[in-house]
């Protein structure tokens, strides 16, 4: 029975001799009670003890013992004498009150249950894990002695070597490029494409070879003395790799082919470099916390100028690290600094922009959780937790603290630490034993060392190897095919006469830290956060709301769908506009006798621009009313749950070569960006998306001004490889569908008010509503009935559905021209 109940119903049946014979019983065992211990805010634990025991305890074995034990924990309240029954119902009431308080606590940190709290009087900069999977740099039980007056080991900063990526990167560029060489493809049964590259280097009478494959690029340099001829492509493969099975190479004899194997080599090298920085207070546990920091104490502010220069992001033209420098949407300053020929952007979580009520604050998490390293700045004694901040790609933290004062020496010292995930390799610089440094400079050359070699080592872990695997593998495929095909071009191949011509090779995009960025980017998923947006999830119930309409240019404020824009109706369908959607629809159908049907994309989505051209051809042949309605595809694919499918390697793989066989079926000049990743995820479509519904809002007679800007914008990022974000982007390409400089200026101004971004919203809470999970969607509505159908290769079964004939992609010269 539970001890709390049976000494209630011992108070209230004093007169029953079975609970008498149980208070004699309580006493005989002659328990004593201790004092209650409380550590900090978290919860006391009430403890008690045999009455003969006589051990004296240490308070440091005391906290240990609280901190081992479970606050919810329930010991036997007994009384030691007849003087005790008298308070005894006191002390259950105490007991009651505890229990509720304790429901009330938190429980402190599982990792700060641990016999190794403090080192030298201070809590310890990192705690493991609970659940394990990091690494921690110095050990715990390395860490003795951390008082700023004891003996420096390991502060050479002569050793403050940076790693490199790839060291064979440039080897192609610095020793063939100059020189007279010869380059060679093969496809080899089982390793799979192969790239050689031979240079004679006559003034040491040596042979360069390289030999690209999958996995790695093997590097050899060879005597021609050995040889009594010049080997051959096929003799000089084989011996970097004995696995080499092909028996013959076909010779390059494309004059660009320089500039294309130059780029693969080097796609991992970048000089850039963006690391996240944290300001943990005293008492903060959980990354909420952390993020919502928003003022800047003189001390960190102190040791952010120790990491570089506070600089202004509006117009800055330096790396930028994926922050704003035009519009100001990811704050006003950065920290940034130059080192060693690299730049270095800093992500400083408190000159982020801060939402209220958000506490995640996505605008923060978005930019430091897909950095790879952080920094975090402790102002206080509370450790940080080793897997405190959620995100698929921050491996690595170092923290730094003050621990002493500038009136006690004159200087302040900082204690460093590092942890990692498990897979993540040792990386130097080592931090010296113990791990104090007093010196500024000594400070700053240490931590932008190993900030930038713990990037560099964190693409070691099993994450990042995997997937830059993949990458090396599709651009090597996509290299040894081009330079096959365009070789053929220039020995005459008539069948490959009408191949495009190459403008080169397109150089990383701003903000790139090379290949393996593009597949971090994937995971990310968009730009902007959904919640940013503002769109809620999918609802059941939201396909019965009724639409509001909008009075003095208010925008509606409902989530529910959208009735048919006023301007494509006539003065009888007005008073209708409070009536649901699909009732709306179907009056609508009825007037004009034709089949509505609602074409949903986003212009950032490839083959939301394959169905939008067959849509403005068909709109012709079909009898139908084609609406447009452009919506947001981070929007879809956050409300929906979905993930991009460039997750997946394979089916990225898959996607590439699929969208060149489909441009040409479609018509559709269709090229894919150097970065899909940069255009797509990093940058977003949220501005273009906003301009675009500016352009429908404003034209009232009809959409063929829509249609032509969305088709240029089209064309910029899957053509021309050009940027559909900024001002200036959007302003050309809505000059090149024809709008003049005032209506351009007009639509850019009405894209950022409160009214185009919330009907955004709400066109895109209306395809989630018809249960869209990607872009494209076609919602048909005939007899009243909505029917979707989603992507791009659905148009027959659509036109058997609503009773039209499918002619093909390109019905006659209906084509829309592009």
């Amino acid at each position: 029975m539970d001890v709390l109940s049976t000494n209630l119903k011992t108070e209230n049946m004093e007169g029953s001799d079975t609970k008498a014979m149980e208070r004699e019983k309580r006493n005989d065992m002659s328990f004593s009670r201790k004092r209650s211990f409380t550590f900090g805010a978290y919860g006391g634990v009430d403890r008690f003890t045999c009455g003969d025991e006589t051990r004296p305890e240490s308070a440091e074995d005391n906290i240990l013992d609280i901190l081992d034990s479970p606050t919810t924990e329930s010991k036997p309240f007994l009384s030691a004498s007849s003087n005790q029954r008298d308070t005894e119902l006191f002390e259950i009431i105490e007991k009651l009150q505890g229990s509720r308080i304790d429901e009330q606590r938190c429980e402190f940190p599982l990792p700060l249950k641990s016999q190794l709290l403090t080192i030298g009087g201070d809590l310890l900069l990192i705690l493991p894990s609970k659940l394990g999977g990091y690494w921690i740099d110095p050990p715990l039980d390395r860490l003795v002695d951390v008082s700023p007056t004891s003996s420096y080991h390991g502060l050479d900063p002569e050793s403050y070597d940076i790693m490199e990526r790839d060291a064979e990167a440039k080897i192609y560029h610095e020793f063939f490029r100059s020189r007279y060489h010869h380059s060679f493809t093969a496809v080899d049964p089982s390793l799979g494409p192969l790239v050689l590259s031979v240079c004679l280097e006559d003034e040491e009478n040596k042979l360069r070879v390289i030999l690209r494959m999958k996995e790695c690029s093997l590097h050899g340099v060879f005597s021609v003395s050995l040889f009594p001829n010049i080997p051959s492509a096929v003799e000089l493969a084989k011996m970097l790799c004995d696995r080499v099975t092909v028996s013959k190479f076909e010779v390059v004899s494309y004059l660009k082919a320089p500039e294309l194997i130059t780029a693969f080599d080097e796609h991992r090298v970048s000089p850039n470099f963006k690391f996240g920085i944290l300001c943990q207070k005293d008492r903060q546990f959980t990354e909420e916390d952390i993020l919502s920091n928003n003022e800047e104490s003189e001390e960190f502010t102190e040791f952010l100028s120790i990491l570089g220069e506070t600089i202004q992001l509006q117009g800055f033209t330096g790396f930028r690290g994926g922050l704003d420098v035009c519009h100001g949407q990811t704050g006003s300053e950065a920290v940034f600094t130059s080192f060693q020929g690299r730049e270095i952007m800093f992500h400083v979580a408190t000159k982020l922009p801060f939402t209220e009520g958000d506490p995640q604050q996505l605008q923060r998490k978005r930019h430091i959780g897909n950095d790879i390293v952080a920094l975090v700045y402790q102002e206080g004694q509370t450790p940080f937790l080793s897997d405190v901040i959620k995100s698929h790609f921050l491996h690595c933290f170092l923290v730094v603290r003050r621990i002493q004062k500038e009136e006690q020496t004159g200087e302040p010292a900082y204690q460093v630490s590092v942890t990692a995930r498990e897979d993540v390799p040792p990386f130097g610089p080592v931090l010296p034993d113990p791990p104090i440094f007093t010196d500024r400079l000594l400070l700053r050359e240490f931590l932008l060392t190993k900030l930038i070699n713990a990037e560099i080592s964190c693409y070691k872990a099993q994450q990042f190897s995997r997937l830059e695997l993949r990458t090396r593998s599709s651009l090597l495929e996509s290299l040894q095919a081009e330079l096959s095909t365009r070789s053929q071009c220039m020995m005459g191949d008539p069948s490959l006469s009408a191949l495009p011509s190459s403008e080169g090779v397109r150089g990383v995009s701003e903000g790139s830290g090379g290949f393996i960025e593009n597949f971090k980017r994937a995971i990310r998923v968009r730009s902007h956060s959904f919640e940013t947006l503002g769109v809620p999830r999918k609802s059941g119930s939201s396909a019965s709301q009724k639409p509001k309409t909008e009075k003095d240019g208010e925008s509606d404020k409902s989530s529910g769908p959208l009735p048919v824009p006023s301007d494509s109706l006539g003065p009888a369908e007005l008073k209708d506009q409070a009536s649901p959607q699909e009732e709306t629809y179907k009056f609508t159908s009825k007037m004009t006798s034709k089949k509505v049907i609602e074409l949903f994309y986003d212009v950032v989505s490839p083959y939301s621009w394959l169905g939008f051209e067959v849509m403005c051809r068909y709109r012709q042949v079909w009898n139908i009313e084609l609406k447009l309605r452009p919506a947001f595809l981070g929007g879809i694919m956050h409300g929906s749950g979905n993930k991009p499918p460039g997750l997946v390697p394979n089916k990225f793989l898959y996607l590439t070569k699929d969208l060149n066989r489909l441009a040409g079926y479609f018509g559709v000049p269709l090229q894919a960006p150097s970065d899909p990743f940069e255009a797509m995820f990093n940058k977003g479509s949220l501005s273009a998306m906003r301009f675009v519904t500016a352009v429908q809002e404003r034209e009232k007679d009809g959409d063929k001004q829509v249609e032509q800007v969305c088709r240029e914008l089209w064309k910029r990022i899957w053509s021309d490889d050009k940027d559909i974000t900024e001002p200036g982007s959007l302003s050309e390409a809505a000059m090149k569908a024809g709008l003049s400089d005032s209506e351009i200026k007009e639509a850019l101004k009405l894209s950022t008010t409160k009214e185009i971004k919330d009907k955004l919203k709400r066109v895109t809470q209306e395809a989630l509503d018809h249960g869209a999970f990607g872009l494209p969607l076609l919602v048909c509505h005939v007899n009243g009935k909505p029917e979707m159908f989603f992507g791009s290769d659905r148009f027959e079964l659509m036109a058997h559905c609503i009773g039209e004939k499918w002619l093909g992609p390109q019905p006659g010269k209906s084509a829309a021209k592009l």
